[in-house]
């Protein structure tokens, strides 16, 4: 097996543009797991809670543990989505915001062409495994 790669130890996790007509292109880029993991632990609430144990009777305290899914969504498209060059049908560009990316999220053309930008990335990246890409794709499951 050859080492076919190169390291950009200042830029470890490269964003690409995708689409070739002006108005229609984004800029992508893998959300690293370090990232990942971080906004894992902002949508991850623990509270914990006494409850009576159902054959000691004595109290204990037990982890109620809730992970927000949705939100974990919209900040891995947020964090994933880089830059874009798009326009709106009356040709004003529209700006690149977390605002924006949430609601353009919503529209299936643009989740199809992200959906296909992100799985060439992670092609790109080494990610070839069917498994590994779709354990990938479901930490970007878009909301």
């Amino acid at each position: 097996m050859g080492f076919d790669f190169s390291i950009d130890m200042d830029n470890l996790n490269p964003a690409v543009w995708f689409g070739d007509e002006p108005g229609k292109r984004i800029k992508l880029r893998l959300c690293p797991p370090d990232k990942i993991e971080e906004l894992r632990k902002r949508c991850t609430t623990v509270e914990k809670k006494a409850v009576e144990h159902k054959k000691s009777r004595q109290m204990q305290i037990v982890a109620d543990v809730t992970f927000d899914e949705n939100v974990f969504s919209r900040l891995v498209n947020c964090d994933s989505i880089v830059d874009w060059d798009l326009t709106d049908v009356n040709g004003e560009a529209i700006p690149c915001t977390d605002e924006n990316k949430v609601k353009l999220m919503g529209v299936i053309p643009f989740i199809q062409f992200v959906g296909e930008c992100l799985k060439e990335l992670t092609v790109q990246a080494g990610i070839k495994q069917e498994s590994e890409i779709k354990n990938f794709e479901s930490s970007l499951d878009e909301s």
